[in-house]
């Protein structure tokens, strides 16, 4: 669920709620104790930000970087198809970068 942000024209965003973070993912067993699920996902944002230092990043950074990340619920690092790399190109340019 998303929400469209209009206030510059020329340059409209798609405004996404953060639901990965939120207290569904949080267990309270007492009135005083929340326990929450750690969340792999940001290990990965945390090193995607770290190496692009900066709000976007070309696709040619982005593959390789993806590419050799792992976390404790994979196996082995997953390689991403031409086809999946080619519509992240077009996005891409179609989107200035």
């Amino acid at each position: 669920v998303g929400a469209l942000d209009e206030y510059m024209p020329s340059e409209p965003q798609v405004l996404v709620s953060n639901y990965l973070l939120g207290p569904a993912n949080c267990y309270q067993s007492t009135a005083l104790h929340t326990f929450c699920c750690l969340n792999e996902c940001d290990a990965v944002l945390g090193e995607v930000e770290h190496v692009v230092g900066g709000p976007s990043a070309a696709p040619d950074v982005l593959v390789p970087l993806l590419g050799k990340i792992m976390t404790s619920s994979m196996d082995e690092a997953h390689s991403f198809s031409n086809v999946l790399v080619h519509k992240l190109s077009a996005i891409s340019v179609q989107n200035g970068g």
